[in-house]
């Protein structure tokens, strides 16, 4: 079975003196991946971001074998000053995790273990309120033109609960006669 999926492309080939290029990488962890069609997509799509910025900033670095942290860390810090969301370089980031452990996984002779990298830690966010009137004409539009969610609207900003606790709601956490709403962990 193993040596059947290795001449297919999809695993180690014995003897390989080369680790697979970086699309290469990329293509073959993404195809081994359990994932949907539509996130494969996505992945590639990040991916493609990172392998423009590699011909861009490290053209010598052809193979999985040639990469080094420092590039990773590079691309990070690429992506920070192009003024990008902390979760957007989460994601960029990922298909280059996910393609450098499948490539050490298939040739550790030939990749070394990817290292623990880090970004740097988000930024504080404050939090927007809406205040009473502004919750008022939410209440009123989401009553008209989103029923479904108008609930659920009125437990998060009438009784302040955050959005799983008022979706995850049962009939049991209401108590109409001392007009309570109990929250608490269902798992």
């Amino acid at each position: 079975h193993l040596t059947r999926r290795a001449y297919q492309g999809k695993g180690y080939l014995a003897g390989q003196s080369k680790a697979p290029s970086l699309e290469e990488g990329i293509l073959q962890a993404v195809r081994l991946s359990g994932a949907r069609h539509y996130v494969k997509e996505a992945i590639l799509q990040r991916a493609n971001q990172f392998l423009a910025f590699m011909v861009e900033q490290f053209p010598t670095a052809k193979t999985w074998g040639d990469v080094r942290p420092g590039m990773i860390e590079a691309y990070f810090r690429h992506c920070e000053s192009a003024g990008l969301a902390y979760d957007t370089i989460r994601l960029r980031v990922a298909p280059v995790k996910m393609a450098w452990g499948r490539m050490h996984q298939d040739w550790p002779e030939l990749v070394k273990p990817l290292p623990r990298l880090r970004l740097a830690s988000p930024p504080r966010r404050e939090i927007d309120c809406l205040n009473a009137a502004e919750m008022a004409v939410l209440l009123v539009w989401l009553k008209v033109h989103a029923p479904d969610l108008w609930s659920i609207a009125c437990l998060q900003g009438l009784a302040g609960l955050r959005m799983l606790e008022a979706a995850a709601l049962r009939v049991q956490d209401v108590d109409l006669e001392s007009r309570t709403v109990s929250v608490t962990d269902t798992g």
